[in-house]
C-alpha cells in the first residue's frame, strides 16, 4: 500500500513539473532509443541477408578480389577486413576462371566485369545504373526468373543486347515492359531483350543490387574495356553432390598458387554473407551502443541532479511530513520512487521513439528492422536500474533532512 502511495506522489510531481521532467528523461529516451533502433536494424539486414542467399545464391560460391576475411585452419571465418568492404577489381581475372573450371565440383563459372561509362535513354543520363558484362548462364546460375522477354544466348555473346534489373525498366525507361527499347552506352545502341523479376535486395552489403543493373554479353563489354576486363567477382556454381565447403578450399588452394602465394582474393560460400554482413555491422553498430549505453549513464546523472534540487525545493513538504510521522525509510522511497518513475517512463518513451523510426526505416528505405523483445526488455530493466542507482543519493539526502530545519523554510 504504502508503494502505491509513493508512485501516486511520483506521478503527481512529474505532471506538475511537465517540460522539467522530459528534459530530465531525455537522455534515457535517446539511450533506449538508439539501442533498440540500432540492434534492430542489425536483425533485420541478417535476415535479409539470409532470404537473399537462400532465393538467389543457394548453391554458388563467391569469389572476390581483396582480402575480404580471415579463416582459421577449419575454414571458419574469424576476423573481417572492412577497407576492401566496398566493390573492388584488379586481383581477379579470367585466367582465374580457367583454372577454377577445371576443379572437380564445379558446375560453372560466371565472370562479373563491371563496364564503366554513362547510360542515356530519350535524351536523358541515368546516374544510378551499373553495367556488367558477363556470359550467357548468369541466369541459369543465379536462378532467377525473368519478368518479361529472356536472356540473351551463347551465340548473342558478340550482339549489343541487354537485359535490365526491375528498377531500371522503371525508374530509367519509365515503363514495366521496355522490351525492344534502345539506349546508348558508350557510344553504342544496345536493344532490351529482358527485365527480370525483383531480386532480393540486402542493404549494407557487398552484394550488388542487381535491380539496378543492366547486363551485356561478355565479349561486348570485353571489347568496351579496352583491356583485360575488371572482374569484381566470379560466380561458382557447385554441383549438387559436392561439399561447398571442400570446393572452397580447392579454389583457395588453386587461386592462391596462381597468383604466386598471394591471398589477394576472397573464396565466400553464400551462406556465409549473412555472418560476413552479421560481423561487418556488429563492428559498426558496437560504437553506436557503446555511445548509447553512455547516453544512458548521462541520462541517470541527469536525473539525479535534478532530484537533488527537488529535494532542496520541496524542503518543506519533507519536514511536514516527518512532523506527522513519516520515518527516515519512507522519505527515502518516496524520492528513490520518483526517480525510478522517471527513468521507467523515459524507457517506454525511448521505445516509442524506436518504434517509430523503424517503422520510417521501412517506409522510405529498403531497410527491414526488426524488434528484438530480449533487447527491450533489457533497454526498460537497464533504465530502471540506472535510475534506481542515480536515485540512491537524492533519497538518501531527502531522508536525511532535520525536520526542524526543514519547516524553518517555511
Amino acid at each position: 500500500m504504502m508503494m502505491v502511495d509513493h508512485m501516486r506522489m511520483a506521478r503527481n510531481s512529474i505532471r506538475a513539473n511537465r517540460f522539467r521532467s522530459f528534459l530530465t528523461m531525455l537522455g534515457v529516451i535517446i539511450g533506449v532509443a538508439s539501442v533498440v533502433t540500432v540492434v534492430g536494424i542489425g536483425e533485420g539486414i541478417k535476415h535479409q541477408v539470409n532470404r537473399q542467399s537462400e532465393t538467389v545464391t543457394k548453391n554458388i560460391i563467391s569469389v572476390r578480389p581483396g582480402r575480404i576475411a580471415e579463416r582459421d585452419g577449419n575454414g571458419v571465418i574469424t576476423r573481417i577486413n572492412i577497407l576492401p568492404a566496398s566493390i573492388q577489381t584488379g586481383s581477379i581475372t579470367l585466367n582465374d576462371a580457367k583454372e577454377i573450371e577445371l576443379i572437380d565440383g564445379v558446375e560453372r563459372v560466371v565472370p562479373m566485369a563491371l563496364v564503366s561509362g554513362t547510360v542515356k535513354y530519350d535524351n536523358k543520363e541515368y546516374g544510378g545504373a551499373t553495367v556488367i558484362a558477363t556470359k550467357h548462364d548468369f541466369v541459369d546460375t543465379v536462378s532467377q526468373k525473368i519478368d518479361f522477354g529472356g536472356f540473351y544466348g551463347d551465340v548473342d555473346k558478340e550482339k549489343r543486347v541487354a537485359v535490365i534489373g526491375k528498377s531500371i525498366a522503371e525508374d530509367f525507361f519509365g515503363e514495366v515492359v521496355p522490351i525492344g527499347k534502345t539506349f546508348t552506352f558508350r557510344d553504342q545502341e544496345y536493344i532490351v531483350r529482358g527485365v527480370f523479376e525483383q531480386f532480393p535486395i540486402a542493404p549494407l552489403t557487398q552484394n550488388m543490387n542487381y535491380n539496378s543493373t543492366i547486363f551485356i554479353p561478355e565479349n561486348v563489354g570485353y571489347n568496351l574495356s579496352g583491356s583485360k576486363p575488371q572482374l569484381y567477382e566470379l560466380l561458382v556454381s557447385v554441383k549438387p553432390e559436392y561439399d561447398k565447403q571442400s570446393v572452397v578450399r580447392a579454389i583457395d588452394q588453386r587461386i592462391k598458387s596462381v597468383h604466386g602465394g598471394q591471398e589477394d582474393f576472397t573464396v565466400l560460400r553464400s551462406d556465409e554473407m549473412s555472418i560476413l554482413t552479421s560481423k561487418t555491422f556488429t563492428l559498426v553498430s558496437s560504437t553506436t551502443v557503446l555511445i548509447a549505453i553512455i547516453s544512458l549513464l548521462v541520462g541517470g546523472i541527469g536525473i539525479m541532479n535534478v532530484m537533488l534540487v527537488t529535494v532542496s525545493e520541496r524542503a518543506r513538504e519533507i519536514g511536514i511530513r516527518k512532523a506527522v510521522g513519516a520515518s527516515n525509510s519512507q522519505i527515502k522511497w518516496q524520492f528513490l520512487t520518483e526517480s525510478m518513475v522517471l527513468s521507467f517512463w523515459g524507457s517506454l518513451s525511448g521505445l516509442l521513439v524506436a518504434g517509430i523510426v523503424m517503422l520510417l526505416l521501412r517506409i522510405f528505405t529498403n531497410l527491414e528492422p526488426v524488434v528484438n523483445l530480449s533487447v527491450v526488455i533489457f533497454a526498460i530493466i537497464g533504465s530502471v536500474v540506472i535510475g534506481t542507482v542515480f536515485g540512491v543519493a537524492p533519497a538518501r539526502k531527502a531522508a536525511r533532512k532535520d525536520p526542524i530545519d526543514s519547516l524553518r523554510s517555511m
